[in-house]
């Protein structure tokens, strides 16, 4: 019974040959942050700290 398991899991790739040629792929451009993109992240950090400032007065 356990030689049949090791032939079934050593049967299995579970990273293909495919998969592990992209890794040798160059990586792409980093984006670039926009003003507005910069403005909203700002927005929904500070919105969210007021959020869990207002959970912590609540208790």
């Amino acid at each position: 019974m356990c030689a049949e398991q090791d032939e079934d899991w050593s049967s299995r790739r579970y990273i293909s040959p495919e998969s592990m040629l992209k890794l040798a792929e160059p990586a792409g451009p980093e984006p670039v942050e926009s003003e507005a993109s910069r403005r909203r992240g700002l927005m929904i950090v500070e919105t969210a700290m007021e959020l869990a400032g207002a959970g912590r007065r609540a208790v």
